[in-house]
């Protein structure tokens, strides 16, 4: 994967403050509600796991880690004042280390080029989902803003899906190929449209391609939605649908991120 640019990776690092701190408030005004698109999770589970992974990250990133970080411990008390304190030190690492986003760092999935980029947007992207988890058991979700959304489609594709497809124990014939189009984004030249992909399984790979090309089927709408859907979080109901319905299901049921 391509690391991200200096300009990113500090946009990103300021996602993490401005996100982190959405899923703080909603957690306050809905301290005991359960999290719909995370079955079996409360706020305190969600503050919790998103916490201690922001802690991780911190480690990680802070000390140039060329092993793996050690996962921090269950803090005694789960509060959310606890969860802002790390958001803020977390962010502030971040932004520290955006000037040089190809610093080496360790990453947890193994991923090349294993640099602070890879933490950077990471963090920016799974903040920004738990937000929108949060903000969902609050009962008022606002969308990923979508530059912020383009980027973790990006990575979803690029990465997590990437992954996915190569853990599969067979070949999977998932019908053709899906072409998903964001229409509320725009390259910042103003001149190409940033937000298309095309993908397709060949075998165990998936290949992704950036720009307009027709596929079998054709998923349209804001980036949020499509992050979110790419996340499970939303089915395709929210989506524009051209062609082959089946096949989107098909893959969101076989490459689908938890």
């Amino acid at each position: 994967m391509t690391t991200i640019d200096a300009a990113e990776a500090t946009r990103l690092a300021g996602a993490v403050r401005r996100e982190g701190h959405a899923l703080a408030a909603a957690a306050r005004r809905a301290p005991d509600a359960a999290i719909p698109s995370c079955p079996g999770w409360d706020m305190t589970t969600l503050l919790n796991h998103l916490g201690r992974v922001h802690g991780w990250a911190a480690t990680a990133v802070e000390s140039r880690a060329t092993e793996a970080a050690p996962f921090p411990k269950r803090p005694d008390a789960v509060t959310v004042e606890w969860f802002e304190a790390g958001v803020d030190h977390l962010a502030d690492v971040l932004d520290a280390a955006a000037a040089t986003p190809d610093a080496p760092v360790w990453n947890f999935m193994g991923v090349t080029p294993a640099d602070a980029g890879f933490w950077i947007r990471r963090q920016a992207v799974e903040t920004a989902i738990h937000r929108w988890d949060a903000q969902l058991a609050a009962g008022d979700p606002e969308p990923i803003e979508p530059a912020l959304a383009v980027a973790g489609i990006d990575e979803a594709l690029l990465l997590h899906l990437t992954l996915a497809a190569a853990a599969l124990e067979n070949d999977v014939d998932l019908g053709g190929t899906v072409h998903f189009h964001a229409t509320d984004t725009t390259d910042t030249a103003g001149d190409a449209d940033k937000g298309e992909w095309t993908v397709r399984l060949d075998g165990r790979r998936l290949v992704v391609g950036r720009g307009h090309e027709k596929g079998d089927v054709a998923a349209r709408g804001t980036a949020s939605d499509l992050l979110l859907f790419l996340w499970g979080r939303v089915d395709q109901e929210r989506l524009e649908v051209f062609g082959d319905g089946t096949i989107l299901e098909r893959w969101q049921g076989h490459l689908r991120i938890a």
